[in-house]
């Protein structure tokens, strides 16, 4: 019985993300965008803690996660960093194309 509850918890999670694809998709995308404009603005020195938008925790609840799946914030942010740390000044048009919509894929798994 609990097994199947769970599934269908995850399909109404699955459900949820899967009709706001579009939308996390371009959030996750800003996201990364100002995050790497942060970065790099400390980098040089800049103070950017009053301008850095933190929007994963909408994104994550568009994608049907809430505060009781901690792992899943845990994760996102995990790979928000190994994605950041890839990018530079050369291949941020690329990155902020490929990764959002990977990042996605990894949120629905």
């Amino acid at each position: 019985m609990k097994k199947s509850k769970l599934q269908e918890k995850t399909k109404e999670i699955k459900s949820i993300a899967m009709s706001n694809k579009n939308l996390i998709i371009k959030l996750i995308r800003e996201e990364l965008k100002n995050k790497y404009l942060m970065y790099s603005l400390e980098k040089l020195g800049f103070d950017c803690s009053f301008y850095i938008i933190n929007i994963s925790d909408i994104i994550l609840e568009l994608a049907g996660c809430n505060k009781k799946h901690s792992h899943l914030h845990k994760m996102y942010h995990h790979q928000m960093e190994k994605i950041l740390n890839k990018t530079d000044f050369k291949n941020i048009d690329k990155i902020l194309d490929k990764y959002p919509e990977i990042l996605f894929k990894i949120l629905v798994k």
